[in-house]
């Protein structure tokens, strides 16, 4: 069976489109060159803590700048974009650390860059690839984009580990620079791949245009250009008005649940099916790591049904923790979409993605309180107890935060609810509307 060309330029942009997530995860393997960074500028922890919030902070906060250039200007100068501060960012972190020039400001602004540069490949990968392909697949292709992306920080960190490790090097003793060589090349390599990666992306990766027939014009022989996506709504609204029994899907409709200012040509709400298929989550929430951990905490001899009992709790919540985190990020390309559409998807996704960017300092700042409330309370359990008092031990340190956790959890199922429930009402209000207009 022939592949047809459009079909060709679809599946080739995916593919690219998970080379360009594979590297836009990098910003996340800092942590395996930090301690040359410390070592070569002196910095505190303090400092390199600092520097990885900032690098974290912008790739959030730079939904607000990627978004509106998507919007306006394509995925194609969005790549553009990406390549030229990439280049910058981590080009300008090479150059620093092989001279040791500069101070943590300079790299502030460096890895800044390389922070948004991640963002651009990130939104243009996930737009044009979810505009590609049909809302009834969204979800796994959303998936599977995020699960490339969520995996790029192993893949970085192991290159790095097991390519420019630097172990063998032999010490300069007439050198004052410290850290490794082996981390100079590494951000060298950085610099060369994700701008070569999102060159090749500007060229390869597109947004399919909306198909178009010519038609002519009654009383005329001059050709008209008429948009596919008009007939099609049409017809969904007229299949949507009559009452079908044996799909209760098709009352949850795009063209009877939303308004017409929402509408973008999409056959249907089937997407509230991929939005909490299973395909849309499961890879990104890595399920091979909850597996992995189960048979290293369970004995190789014993039976299936002890594998949960004997399995450490603490690594299951943390999976399960892990796990909902992937989810949720799976999640929102979708929704986002299914919600307010194509047209303005890039500034959507910024509006809905920069407070993730404030979460980790407000997060943390809160578990900080908490942590240290729980310090000063605990008693001395042992005699160096004044050298390490900043150690805390026992369920009372985390248990405030896992608290607050919880609360808010329980506010998202709630809104989550509130919403669902919304739309099926509006959409039993309608159907009944269309019924009686019929």
């Amino acid at each position: 069976m022939a592949i047809s060309s459009t079909n060709m330029i679809r599946y080739l942009s995916l593919a690219i489109g998970i080379l360009v997530m594979a590297l836009s995860g990098s910003l996340f393997s800092f942590a395996s060159f930090s301690t040359d960074l410390k070592a070569r500028f002196g910095f505190s922890s303090s400092n390199i803590n600092l520097l990885s919030a900032i690098g974290d902070t912008s790739m959030y906060v730079g939904f607000l700048i990627v978004g509106p250039i998507y919007d306006h200007y394509g995925e194609r100068w969005t790549m553009i974009t990406a390549s030229v501060l990439t280049f910058l960012g981590y080009g300008g972190m090479y150059i620093a650390y092989a001279k040791a020039w500069g101070g943590l400001g300079f790299l502030m602004v460096l890895y800044c860059l390389a922070g948004v540069a991640s963002t651009a490949g990130y939104l243009a990968a996930l737009a044009a690839n979810m505009a590609n392909f049909p809302a009834s697949t969204s979800g796994t292709v959303s998936g599977v984009l995020l699960a490339f992306f969520g995996l790029s920080a192993t893949l970085f960190s192991q290159i790095k580990t097991h390519l420019f490790s630097g172990h063998d090097e032999v010490v300069d003793p007439t050198s004052t620079l410290k850290g490794t060589k082996a981390t100079q090349t590494f951000l060298l390599f950085l610099t060369i791949i994700t701008t070569a990666i999102y060159l090749i992306g500007a060229v390869f990766m597109v947004k399919i245009k909306k198909p178009v027939i010519k038609t002519l014009d009654s009383g005329s022989s001059s050709n008209a250009t008429v948009n596919i996506t008009s007939d099609i709504e049409k017809r969904a609204a007229a299949t949507a008005a009559t009452p079908n029994a044996s799909a209760p899907v098709q009352a949850l409709s795009r063209n009877t649940t939303f308004t017409p200012s929402m509408k973008n040509g999409r056959e249907g709400w089937n997407s509230s099916s991929t939005t909490l298929d299973k395909e849309s989550v499961a890879p990104r929430t890595a399920h091979h790591l909850p597996g992995d951990t189960i048979l290293e905490s369970t004995d190789p001899n014993s039976n299936n049904a002890a594998i949960i009992t004997t399995t450490d709790p603490t690594k299951t919540c943390s999976c399960l923790i892990g796990a909902t985190y992937g989810a949720t990020g799976a999640l929102f390309a979708s929704m986002t979409r299914d919600f307010f559409g194509d047209t303005y998807y890039g500034t959507n996704c910024g509006m809905v993605m920069v407070l993730n960017g404030f979460n980790p300092i407000i997060a943390n700042q809160i578990y900080g309180i908490f942590y240290d409330r729980a310090v000063k309370n605990q008693s001395p359990t042992h005699e160096a107890q004044t050298e390490d008092h900043m150690t805390c031990l026992g369920s009372a340190c985390y248990d405030s935060s896992f608290k607050v956790a919880s609360l808010l959890q329980v506010v998202c199922v709630v809104a989550a609810g509130l919403l669902f429930w919304a739309h099926m009402r509006k959409g039993r209000k309608l159907m009944q509307q269309n019924s009686a207009m019929a």
